[in-house]
């Protein structure tokens, strides 16, 4: 999905994917964050798991968006300035 839709730098694949769907009804929307093979070592299933669960699940269940993407891209930026 990523490749297809021309998300990342060339030749460095540093690219991560936040998508949500909010009009599927409850229970039945889809979050995902997919990672590119650059920083992928460093995102298990289970630590981006924890970062929607924690980060922006709660915020999209309260309908704010905005918040919800803020919230799990600020966890990103800081986990990469971790790293």
């Amino acid at each position: 999905m990523i490749r297809q839709w021309g998300i990342n730098q060339k030749d460095i694949n540093n690219e991560i994917l936040i998508f949500a769907t909010t009009d599927q009804g409850v229970r039945n929307n889809v979050v995902r964050i997919a990672v590119g093979q650059g920083p992928e070592g460093n995102y298990s299933n289970g630590k981006l798991g924890r970062m929607l669960d924690e980060y922006m699940m709660p915020s999209l269940e309260n309908g704010d968006y905005i918040r919800a993407f803020t919230h799990v891209v600020d966890e990103i930026q800081a986990e990469e300035g971790s790293e």
